[in-house]
């Protein structure tokens, strides 16, 4: 049963309050308004890359760093590097302020994770200049490279929310990742404290918001200001009850000016009042939108933010999302979608947000093990209950990684998945004996993965099962930053794997083939995979042939009918809208259920539904939820 209940809202179904042109409190753009902003017009030719995590050149608190942070900027833009610097913050809440002034130097600030590492201070606007001076002049000595920054704000007799923030960014290229920065300056009145300002060009960095308004905007004079594509904008539990976020206002910098926000394709949680969604200015203007029919979506009489808050890119229509759908795609209505949340699924299971800590083991140079399974071996002979941490230098390991079962939880990571690939060429047609000599030389009898592979050669065709790049039957296994590929292209319905998880509370980033994102083995389970705020997307040849799938069902045997549930994610144009679900393996047509009322279970239907989003390609034990996740369709059998 494949169905699909397409909303922006987890907390509704209906898209009536996203007709374009909207609403004076909320206007909506359409089709052709929405064309002309794209991020090539907003980045005018810069191609941001994609930020790759490596070994720290400067490291902030214990054990062995900086003091402060501001003291590891200074000593990396000291070194007049046009290299990139990488400084890596430890673990631990930082009461601290820093400011990085223009440099040369391309800087790249990190963390092992945003729910571990604060950079956090009280710093309210109303601050006096002496009282600003007592607080943070520790942290910029006259011989730092922030001095002159701290200076004149000190020299202020108010220093305003232009000097409230905790990290002030000046420099182009900055990057900051997994790291929390906030302001925790809670005055009452209008106190707009701030975490971070970027007063810098081809910065990158996640984004969060305080008590109420996300963005600012400050671009008046720009046709392009701020463009939000691809995300999802939420809050914490409390704005879930009240409702009382804001997504933008506009900051009057002295005068009424009007910035720029567009809002595209991103998922909306219902943290916000869903009819007015942007707040009176920064001098108390109120929020005045243009939503007359023919408009001037840059006229400076109105506040210029728009949506287009939709599933797919090629239109801001969800019209092919109607419940109850079609007989090839069937749209679950909100009654039915209410069953299929994360607990459904998990059973109990909390997902801990995966931490990276430094590696117990390493593979590749430099001081690494010559491969994966090695490294595996190693982490699994401690026998310790402590999770291990195996760690792949950057490259491209043409190698085959089995996990047995094991009581040793591990993570294994690289720093980008643009950048370290476990890669192999294995098809299921191979027989036993030429796999045996393909990949025995990675399982000799004392690895802890000897049996499997014993098995899988022992067969006269290794089929499916066994032409997985990497096997895992332990639970608790946690992959970050990697590709794991099969690059098999053998002609005919070859179903090389690059993944197999035989086990359960596994967590990683997914991506597949030329085709199939899920093929779901959960016949006899009420519940199988559930895909929830995630991004479904493809290589660009998908973008221009729409012949990716979202799913199969895995017939093991028999006809058999596993489950996939996508929920409150962005489906990319890769595939057929009208048809996006391909035959089974062994060629059975899909049998969507589009009936009014259906039970979303019932065998003789393909149980594959969406809620805004869908999904598999490895077989699962049991049941996963796959939550704010980038799904990839490339032309290689990838994971």
């Amino acid at each position: 049963m494949k169905s699909i209940l397409a909303i922006l809202f987890i907390a509704a179904c209906s898209e009536a309050n996203q007709t374009p042109p909207g609403t004076r409190l909320r206007p909506i753009l359409n089709p052709r308004e929405a064309a002309a902003f794209t991020p090539a017009s907003f980045l005018q030719g810069w191609a941001p890359p994609t930020p790759i995590l490596r070994p720290a050149d400067f490291k902030v608190g214990a054990p062995g760093g900086f003091g402060t942070l501001q003291e590891a900027i200074d000593a990396a833009i000291r070194t007049n590097s046009p290299t990139r610097k990488y400084i890596y913050i430890n673990p631990g809440r930082y009461q601290q302020v820093a400011y990085i002034p223009p440099t040369r130097v391309p800087l790249t600030i990190y963390g092992s994770s945003e729910a571990t590492t604060f950079i956090t201070f009280d710093l309210s606007p109303a601050t006096t200049g002496g009282s600003y001076g007592a607080l943070v002049g520790k942290f910029f000595p006259p011989a730092s490279t922030a001095h002159g920054i701290f200076a004149s704000c000190a020299s202020r007799p108010i220093i305003g929310t232009s000097c409230s923030n905790v990290l002030r960014v000046d420099a182009d290229g900055v990057e900051l990742i997994h790291l929390t920065i906030e302001n925790f300056s809670k005055r009452p009145g209008s106190d707009q404290a701030v975490a971070l300002t970027i007063e810098a060009d081809r910065v990158q960095a996640d984004r969060r918001s305080d008590t109420g308004v996300i963005f600012a905007p400050s671009t008046p004079d720009h046709k392009f200001g701020f463009l939000v594509i691809g995300s999802t904008i939420t809050g914490d539990p409390a704005f879930f009850a009240t409702h009382h976020g804001f997504l933008a206002r506009t900051w009057d910098a002295g005068q009424p000016r009007n910035g720029q926000v567009i809002i595209k394709n991103s998922k909306l949680d219902p943290v916000f009042n869903v009819a007015a969604p942007y707040a009176a200015s920064t001098t108390g203007r109120a929020y005045n939108g243009n939503a007359a029919p023919v408009r001037d979506v840059n006229d400076p009489r109105f506040a210029r933010f728009y949506e287009c808050s939709i599933l797919f890119i090629a239109a801001c229509s969800e019209a092919n999302q109607t419940p109850p759908g079609t007989r090839l795609r069937p749209i679950l209505n909100p009654r039915e979608a209410a069953a299929f949340t994360p607990a459904s699924f998990l059973q109990g299971w909390a997902p801990p947000t995966p931490i990276l800590r430094p590696a117990d083991f390493k593979v590749g140079a430099p001081g690494g093990f010559g491969t994966l399974q090695e490294a595996i071996d190693a982490a699994i002979r401690t026998n310790s209950p402590t999770r291990k941490y195996i760690y792949i230098n950057p490259g491209r390991y043409q190698q085959v990684a089995y996990i047995p079962p094991t009581r040793v939880p591990l993570t294994i990571y690289g720093s980008s998945e643009a950048t370290i690939f476990i890669t192999f060429d294995l098809s299921p047609a191979t027989t036993g004996g030429s796999y045996g000599a393909l990949v025995g030389k990675f399982f000799p009898p004392a690895s802890t993965a000897h049996g499997i592979f014993a098995s899988c050669a022992s067969r006269p065709i290794i089929g499916t099962s066994c032409s997985n790049v990497l096997r895992v039957d332990a639970d608790g296994v946690e992959f970050i930053h990697l590709t794991i590929e099969n690059f098999s292209k053998r002609p005919g319905s070859d179903q090389a794997v690059a993944l197999t998880i035989e086990a359960d509370r596994v967590q990683a980033d997914r991506r597949s083939d030329t085709g199939v994102i899920f093929a779901p083995s959960t016949p006899d389970h009420k519940f199988g995979f559930l895909v929830i705020g995630s991004t479904i997307t493809g290589d660009p040849a998908f973008f221009a042939t729409h012949h990716g799938f979202l799913a199969r069902t895995w017939d093991a045997g028999q006809p058999r009918n596993g489950q996939v549930i996508i929920k409150n994610s962005k489906l990319d144009p890769v595939f057929n809208v009208a048809a996006p679900y391909a035959a089974s393996t062994t060629g059975r047509a899909y049998n969507g259920n589009a009936a009014p009322v259906r039970d979303v279970n019932d065998p003789r239907q393909t149980r594959h539904s969406s809620l805004k989003g869908y999904g598999g390609i490895w077989e699962p034990k049991w049941h996963y939820v796959i939550r704010r996740r980038r799904i990839n369709i490339s032309r290689d059998k990838r994971f």
